[in-house]
Order: C-alpha cells, then sequence, then structure tokens
C-alpha cells in the first residue's frame, strides 16, 4: 500500500487544478542489510553469504564503469554521470570550483511498470510536528484571500495550532522589505485547527509572512503561510 497525503504547492505559479500536490508517507525504510534479508529469505539456493559478495561486486563494478564514463544499464536502473555548472565560452574549461560531477540513475522501464501495477494507493492523514497553516480566511470579505485590510478580522485555518502567548510562542506578521516583526495582541480564540484573530489597525501597509510560532518543551516550532499576504 503506497500512502500519500497533500500539501500546499508553494508556487506562486501554480494552477487552479494544482494548488496542493501529493507527497507520498513512507511506510518503512528498507536499507542494505534489510535486502539482503529478504532475498536470501526468498525461495533460492543463494546463501546469505553469497548475496552479500555478489552486491558488493555490483557496486564495484559500478563505481569502476562511472569513473570511465561509461553508462551502466541494468534490470533496475540506468546509471550515468552528468556535469553541473555553467561554461563562459567553448574554450572554457572543467573547474572542479565551478562545477560539479553528478551521477544520476533512472529506473528500468519494466521496474516502473511493474511497481505501477501492482500498488494501491491510498490517502492518509500527514502528522507534522510544526504548525501548519494551510489557509487565510478573511471573516469580513467571507472570502479566502491573501490581500487584507488592517483591522479586519481573519481565521488562520490548519494544525498543530497551539493557545499559548508568550514572547516567543502566537500569531507573528513579519514585514518583507523591513524584517519587523509584529506580535498579535488580538487573538480571540485558539483551536488546534483555526486561530481567530484582527489584525492590527495600525499596522503598516505592505507585504507580509505570517508565522504561528509555538513551544513544545523549550523548542521552538513555527510554521510560515506559504505565501506572503498583502496588508492594505
Amino acid at each position: 500500500m503506497i500512502n500519500y497525503y497533500l500539501h500546499q504547492n508553494k508556487l506562486g505559479t501554480a494552477k487552479e487544478d494544482s494548488l496542493f500536490i501529493a507527497r507520498v508517507k513512507p511506510n518503512l525504510h528498507v536499507n542494505h542489510d534489510d535486502m539482503i534479508g529478504l532475498m536470501a529469505n526468498k525461495n533460492t539456493t543463494v546463501s546469505r553469504q553469497d548475496i552479500v559478495v555478489v552486491m558488493d561486486l555490483l557496486k564495484e563494478v559500478l563505481e569502476e564503469q562511472l569513473v570511465l564514463g561509461n553508462t551502466v544499464s541494468t534490470n533496475i536502473g540506468r546509471f550515468y554521470v552528468s556535469l553541473g555548472g555553467g561554461f563562459a565560452s567553448t574554450s572554457d574549461e572543467y573547474d572542479s570550483t565551478k562545477h560539479s560531477l553528478r551521477i544520476k540513475a533512472k529506473p528500468n522501464t519494466q521496474l516502473v511498470s511493474t511497481v505501477q501495477g501492482k500498488s494501491s494507493v491510498t490517502r492518509v492523514r500527514y502528522n507534522p510536528v510544526t504548525p501548519v497553516i494551510d489557509t487565510i480566511y478573511d471573516m469580513t470579505s467571507q472570502s479566502f484571500s491573501s490581500d487584507l485590510v488592517a483591522g479586519a478580522l481573519i481565521e488562520l485555518r490548519g494544525n498543530l495550532f497551539k493557545g499559548e502567548d508568550s514572547d516567543k510562542a502566537g500569531v507573528f506578521f513579519i514585514n518583507s522589505d523591513t524584517d519587523v516583526v509584529t506580535k498579535i495582541s488580538s487573538v480571540y480564540r485558539t483551536l488546534p485547527s483555526s486561530i481567530l484573530l484582527s489584525i492590527p489597525e495600525d499596522l503598516e501597509a505592505g507585504n507580509y509572512t505570517v508565522e504561528v510560532r509555538t513551544m513544545s518543551g523549550s523548542v521552538l516550532r513555527t510554521g510560515s503561510y506559504y505565501d506572503e499576504v498583502t496588508v492594505m
């Protein structure tokens, strides 16, 4: 079973049908030793030690071939090298301080087809450890918006909010141009999934990052709204 959850698309160019994107939540992390054990448990006459030797040989030969600049294709995937970084002219040479050697891999098409054909997918609830601001609802205009008016009543909707009130915890507006931080004092209601507050009437017009900060013991956790808001 492949589990996924939806995450807000933070690209400003996101289309209406792509405001949220799916992220896969792994069930387990299977490491190298786990793979050897799983392979040894198959109905095969190959021993665990034989598998260890073959896996080590595969890695060794793969490294040798990539160092030679060769492309290696297996029933798992295709491995090859590429260069990153730009060149000023055709006479410009490779410089390790400006360019990087990269190893890339593409899965075998049959492997992809098998996984796609045998997999089932289900949506799960993502359990973050930091506050999450999903949307901002303007109670005055009764609409979701990033364009807000000073003095307006708004509701932050998301997850893992706490009703804390201290110098470090609460709701904060950070001016994108001046970096001035304004802590919101007019918070009327805090629930785990929503915070009702009003924007200060004297808040300077401009673009702001909205943050919710909570304390977990002595650890400060911060969640930011994916887009800047404009206060008018």
